[in-house]
């Protein structure tokens, strides 16, 4: 079995001494986008005196409902032509709101209070009175939730029915909350601190159900948005199951502002998000791959069901020039290289990061990290047969049985794509959770070894196995970087260590069925 690995490698070294690769764009398609281009010539807009903070969409009412702290008012701007149609004067420094039924509730971080704004009527009705200063709302039903403004800040809710208010949370760094209505659910997002976490709340108890446990220790100063979505919730530049925070589903690039339907919004936004960006971008929601910028560096972004996009842009507290305009734009989806063959040689326009081959020679499987595609080559004229998102950032593929096995490097899931007999990556797909991110993925004798990405300031996470048949779970603690070379046939998995030090890495051998081990011998590695 060893000596068929070698030969193994040989033969894949024999592949890849043919492959000249840039990789592959994904193949994503920006459908219902374009619709936009109609609008090009005569796109309304709307230039403001004073930037706009917050805002959200109406359409059943074609509004767009935009709060702006500097002139302490809430404006009713029509979505037909983008015009101020109503300005409502607000308490002192109005900076977020939430739209339940007929009412808008409008935080007034200047003062003690959430206004409460009727819809049809125009004004203020009236005004909640709170003990602190709300900067960030959300509500579910009849419970309101808000946080306050800078640095360690506290989260209280206020029940609508009996108007008394409980508070969550004393201590936590300038955070954002967003609600899942349907499972009862607040989010609450901190941003600035080196290590700042998300967490969730029931609203219907008030207690804490999940938290991240990201890099044990916590993401590094995201933008001040927590973003829910049906049943995902997006943070920090990634995307979570709702009810399990350390399930990490997927990252895009930069900070997320805005999520409608398959598109994530961002921008390169500076200082926690509060700075304006320089470049926003649009990206595939399940494909995590950008898919188009947007030609304007939109601090906010809102999109309605006809896929219109209407965006802000505005002045930061670093540069008070930026002109604040709302304008209707359209987005023109980037392009990409098909791969070119000639028959020894394929040309890709993104890197591919791993490959093996079909058990009969005629097919290989390739993982892109840059286009997060599963491809399939043949290699009797190398030319690429098909192609299937698969997944965030995938680094390590592994093909047992005509099964693939992958890892990723943003997700925390380890998947399963059967190949149809080796001829095909359109099969059957099956995940794992496995709480990390993963550098290398092995399987034999039905038992999917991994190691995970080091992300600790704590060290190296060890080899995880699991028994992909009962589900039992077992790790050895080595705190040493290194790949993995399995060797079903003398029950061993090899570990080489990869420090990069003179005359300090070394190979292990594991025993496959308990992970016990005993070093093999020290080298340094060149």
């Amino acid at each position: 079995m060893f000596a068929g690995k070698h030969r193994s490698v040989r033969k894949l070294r024999f592949f890849m001494h043919f492959l000249t690769i840039f990789a592959m764009l994904s193949s994503s398609l920006f459908v219902g986008i374009d619709d936009n281009k109609a609008y090009a010539d005569a796109s309304p807009s709307l230039t403001l005196q004073k930037p706009i903070r917050e805002w959200l969409i109406d359409e059943s009412r074609g509004y767009i409902y935009a709060v702006s702290k500097e002139s302490n008012s809430l404006m009713f701007i029509r979505l037909s032509d983008l015009q101020i149609d109503k300005q409502v004067t607000l308490g002192p420094a109005p900076s977020d709101l939430v739209q339940s039924g007929g009412k808008l509730y409008v935080a007034l971080s200047g003062n003690n209070a959430i206004a409460v704004v009727d819809i049809e009527q125009g004004e203020v009705v009236s005004n909640i009175p709170t003990s602190i200063r709300p900067y960030e709302v959300a509500i579910d039903g009849n419970k309101l939730f808000y946080a306050e403004y800078d640095q360690w800040c506290s989260v209280a809710a206020y029940d609508l029915t009996t108007q008394k208010e409980t508070l969550l949370i004393t201590q936590i760094y300038e955070p954002d909350l967003a609600v899942d209505p349907v499972n009862h659910i607040l989010f609450i997002g901190e941003s600035g601190l080196s290590g700042s976490d998300l967490y969730s709340y029931s609203t219907n108890t008030l207690q804490q159900q999940s938290k991240t446990n990201y890099d044990n220790y916590g993401f590094y100063s995201p933008a001040r948005k927590v973003i829910v979505d049906g049943d995902q919730v997006f943070y920090a530049g990634y995307r979570f199951n709702n009810k399990d925070l350390n399930s990490i589903q997927g990252k895009y690039k930069y900070s997320i502002m805005y999520v409608s339907g398959n598109y994530v919004f961002t921008g390169d936004s500076a200082n926690s998000g509060e700075a304006a960006p320089t470049h926003s971008y649009v990206y595939d929601r399940n494909g995590f791959t950008q898919i188009a910028e947007l030609p304007v560096a939109s601090r906010n972004i809102l999109m309605d069901s006809h896929n219109h996009i209407y965006s802000y842009t505005g002045s930061d507290p670093w540069n008070s020039s930026i002109p604040n305009v709302i304008q209707m734009i359209s987005v023109a989806p980037d392009t990409s290289n098909p791969p070119v063959s000639d028959g020894q040689k394929l040309v890709l326009d993104k890197s591919v990061t791993d490959l093996v081959y079909s058990s009969d020679g005629t097919n290989l499987f390739a993982i892109s990290s840059e286009s997060n595609q599963l491809l399939r080559i043949r290699t009797s004229d190398m030319t690429v047969q098909e192609t299937r998102t698969i997944g965030s950032n995938p680094n390590s593929i592994y093909i047992d049985q005509d099964k693939l096995y992958i890892g990723f490097a943003s997700a925390t899931q380890i998947t399963r794509v059967d190949t149809l007999s080796g001829t095909s990556v359109s099969g059957a797909v099956y995940s794992w959770e496995v709480g990390n991110f993963v550098t290398q993925v092995v399987y034999g004798n039905q038992k999917l070894y991994y190691t995970p990405l080091n992300i600790s300031v704590f060290g190296y996470p060890g080899i995880h196995a699991i028994d992909t048949v009962t589900g039992t779970r077992i790790k050895n603690n080595i705190s040493t970087p290194g790949r993995m070379l399995l060797s079903v046939g003398d029950n061993t998995l090899y570990y080489g260590t990869t420090t990069g030090y003179s005359n300090s890495d070394q190979v292990y051998k594991f025993n496959l069925t308990d992970l016990s081990q005993a070093k093999v011998s020290q080298a340094c590695w060149r």
